[in-house]
């Protein structure tokens, strides 16, 4: 689990934009660019919905496990993206079609973790099909 009592440095700014990509394959005709960021606070919900849609659906183990198909798996672990997501240090991919609300087409959700933190540590259960199958330290 990340550290909640890491602060990002005020020495970095924040929301910095990290990079303008363009894309190597046409979408729709035309061929897309992309902002890779800092994750802002408002899209923080449209982060985790990307990495439940994405990340929880067809990581290999997730999937395998149908993961994806439990409430309490999905709902701990949406709670883990959300508080890292608090630090301040994830990055995500935007699509860059100069719309107001950008399309969410990639997530990284890092988080600092610190050895012997009060918080460093968390049980995590792991449930496929209604049933636990795992609990782990993270």
């Amino acid at each position: 689990m990340s550290d909640s009592s890491y602060k990002r440095p005020d020495s970095v700014p924040f929301p910095s934009v990290w990079r303008r990509v363009k894309g190597k394959k046409p979408m729709g005709g035309v061929v897309p660019s992309f902002v890779i960021q800092d994750v802002p606070p408002d899209r923080h919900a449209d982060v985790v919905d990307f990495m439940e849609a994405n990340y929880a659906r067809h990581e290999p183990m997730r999937e395998g496990m149908s993961f994806w198909k439990d409430a309490v798996s999905i709902e701990e672990l949406r709670a883990r993206w959300e508080k890292t997501l608090r630090q301040n240090v994830s990055v995500v991919a935007f699509l860059d079609d100069g719309s107001a609300r950008t399309q969410v087409v990639g997530a990284n959700v890092l988080g600092v973790v610190r050895q012997g933190a009060a918080n460093d540590t968390q049980q995590v259960s792991l449930h496929a099909q209604g049933e636990m199958v795992a609990e782990c330290s993270s």
